[in-house]
């Protein structure tokens, strides 16, 4: 979730090119330990904030340009920005959704 949501942040504030995130589309899980996880929600807070933060700057009018290049569904290029933004807020529900069914399933 966190790589994504840094790859629509590079996208929103920096106009950058778009590319697959740096940490990869499934970054490796190297430590499972609690400290690792209370770390990875620090960051996963941390980006979710910044990313509230671009879009509060973020220019509507720019809602109805194009990411990118042509067409490309595994990089969401050739849409909308606004598509783009649905696209994340569908990924993090998806994503928030398994955590769910899980914690309910093995407890907190």
């Amino acid at each position: 979730m966190n790589a994504w949501q840094g790859e629509v942040l590079r996208r929103l504030k920096a106009g950058a090119k778009p590319a697959l995130p740096a940490e990869g589309d499934w970054p490796e899980v190297r430590d499972a330990s609690p400290a690792a996880w209370d770390k990875m929600l620090a960051a996963h807070e941390s980006i979710h904030a910044a990313l509230i933060g671009a879009l509060q700057e973020f220019d509507p009018a720019r809602l109805p340009q194009i990411v990118g290049g042509p067409p490309d569904p595994a990089l969401g290029t050739g849409t909308a920005f606004a598509t783009m933004l649905h696209g994340i807020v569908d990924h993090e529900l998806y994503h928030s959704g398994q955590i769910g069914v899980l914690k309910k399933a093995f407890g907190p």
